[in-house]
Parts: C-alpha cells; structure tokens; sequence
C-alpha cells in the first residue's frame, strides 16, 4: 500500500468515526445508547460488551460504559459501510457469521446445563483418579527435535544411528523451547 492510499484510508475512517457523534446525540431511540443513521444500539447490546470487558477485569466505571459506547458507535458505522459494499451478502463472510454465532449459543448452552447440574470437587477427582488409573503409574521423559523437512528428520536418524548423541543433535531444532535442553519436553 503506497503513502496516498495509507493517507486516504486513514481520512475515511477518521471521517467515519467522526460521525457517529453527531449521529448517536441526535434523535437517540428510547432503550437506546445510540443511534446511527437512524439505526439504534440497543442497551442490551451495550450490557452484553459490559458484562463480557468485567469478565475480563475491567471495573465497571462510568469511563468504561463510555468507551464501549463509542466502540458500538464506530462498529454500527463499520457494519454500515460493509453492508453497502455488499459484503454481508458474501458467502465466506455469512457462514463465517453463523459459526460465531453457533459458538455464541452452544457456550450458553453449556453455562446453563453446568448452573443446573454443576460439577463438584469430588466428580472432578473421582474423574481425575479413573483416567490416571488407567493410564498407569509409568511415566516417560520426553524428548523430541522438531524439524520442518522430511529428509532433515531421516538424516538426523541416521545420524542417530552412527552413535551421534541426541542432545548434539537436538540443537538444530525449530523448538527454540527445548533445543537448548538437549531436545527435553519434560516427563509426561
């Protein structure tokens, strides 16, 4: 992308974010925190985003409902803008839609089965000891030397196979996280 087109890009959404303010004050729909071109942002929406930034703690303060507001206003002119230019009417872009919204209701399936049959301490351990009791007390040490060619992993078994030590060898690996360990994953 060159300078002018950089430069114009950045103009349009500058123009566009400008907007909304003077859209979202004049005629706000009731239950609304915003309208824009006359479409309203509903307050369940702005609840929702609410709820969703505390989960990951933000504390609820009169500057979060503010910044989220203006976040719901810039993506309602967002969502115009793409609409005009047809892209919701994509089929990449619609199936890409519903499986975010399947992923939305199948978590809020699953929040409302676990609130009505919760999973306590002991289900968890009894689960826990059932798995670990069939796996066996045998634990291994791993290691590995990660390579992206197949000839590259059958010269290293050669090599191997001449008597070339492993943690040698384990230094020309792409896992930057257990190269310089000799190749060591820890036990498992």
């Amino acid at each position: 992308m060159n300078k002018l087109s950089k430069l114009a890009s950045t103009l349009l959404v500058g123009a566009l974010l400008s907007l909304p303010v003077t859209a979202a004050e004049k005629g706000k729909a009731a239950g609304a925190v915003a309208t824009v071109n006359g479409v309203a942002i509903s307050q369940t929406l702005a609840n929702a985003f609410v709820a969703e930034q505390q989960a990951q703690g933000a504390p609820d303060s009169p500057e979060l409902k503010n910044a989220i507001r203006e976040e719901l206003i810039r993506r309602e002119l967002l969502v115009q803008e793409a609409k005009k230019l047809g892209l919701d009417k994509k089929t990449d872009v619609a199936a890409q839609a519903d499986l975010a919204r399947q992923a939305i209701i199948i978590r809020a399936f699953v929040q409302e089965y676990l609130k009505k049959h919760p999973i306590g301490d002991d289900q968890v351990r009894a689960a826990y000891d059932k798995v670990k009791g069939q796996l066996g007390n045998t634990e291994y040490k791993v290691r590995h030397i990660l390579v992206e060619k197949e000839d590259e992993a059958k010269t290293i078994i050669a090599n191997l196979k001449k008597g070339a030590k492993f943690d040698e060898l384990a230094k020309q690996s792409k896992d930057p996280g257990s190269r310089d360990n000799g190749g060591d994953l820890g036990w498992g």
